[in-house]
């Protein structure tokens, strides 16, 4: 480091001024020097935001994460059944015998947001390792146990199919059913004033389907007056004895219409 130039001491002249003379620095001549330089400014923190919901979208979710978002309620949790699976973007459900709505009926989960007051569509990606007849992975459009509009996908007794139910004060009061024969399938319930319609799409899972995409097969449309549900989404044994096996949910949009 280049040291500040000295004063040497006077020495008194023969004309009576006292000359000064500079003492050079000690470099060598057209030397750089070594400097320290300042520390560098770092960027701030990147900060996460989420991103802007495409037009018309009024909710988008994965399930890719450690832990549910704040937006999912867990109702009645078994911990020994249900698990977060980010390599696989999915939370998985083992069924249970009994169904999804009950006091007793464990890993409903919910999403704690009102669904729009107008028209809408609820899309779900859903699958399903089916091992016998019974086996039941659901999304559930209700206001209790009693009410409620839900679409299945399901082992029957020779197939594995797709439903559109509607339950009004316990009783079923309408029902469409396809076979679609695949594990893996886009579950969507659209509401258009008073009427409900079920459609479903089969898809590749190595080769996933953009929502905006989607060959829709429509199923049927049940009517409904001044039903105002929240969304759910659950696995369970309905009927029968088959294995327990494991349900998986991927994603969960909803749009305006």
């Amino acid at each position: 480091m280049a040291l500040l130039a000295l004063t040497a001491k006077s020495v008194t002249g023969q004309d009576g001024v006292t000359p000064v003379k500079q003492v050079q620095p000690l470099t060598e001549p057209n030397k750089k020097t070594d400097t320290v330089k300042p520390t560098p400014k770092l960027p701030p923190p990147p900060v996460t935001k989420s991103e802007a919901a495409a037009p018309g979208v009024y909710y988008s979710g994965t399930f890719d994460g450690n832990a549910l978002g704040k937006e999912w309620k867990l109702v009645n949790p078994d911990p020994a059944r249900w698990t977060m699976q980010p390599k696989r973007k999915s939370i998985m459900i083992i069924t249970q015998k009994g169904g999804c709505l009950g006091k007793d009926s464990k890993n409903l989960l919910v999403l704690d947001k009102e669904l729009p007051a107008d028209d809408f569509e609820v899309i779900v990606r859903a699958s399903a390792q089916f091992q016998g007849e019974g086996t039941q992975v659901l999304m559930y459009l209700f206001t209790d146990e009693a009410n409620y509009i839900v679409a299945t996908l399901q082992q029957d007794r020779y197939a594995i199919a797709t439903h559109l139910s509607k339950v009004f004060q316990g009783q079923v009061n309408g029902q469409f059913g396809a076979d679609v024969g695949t594990h893996d399938i886009y579950l969507k319930v659209a509401r258009d004033g008073n009427e409900y319609s079920g459609y479903f799409a089969t898809i590749d899972p190595a080769k996933p389907a953009d929502v905006n995409q989607i060959q829709w097969k429509g199923l049927g449309t049940l009517p409904w007056i001044r039903f105002q549900p929240k969304l759910a989404l659950c696995a369970c044994t309905g009927w029968g004895d088959p294995p327990q096996v494991s349900a998986e949910f991927y994603s969960v949009v909803i749009r305006k219409k």
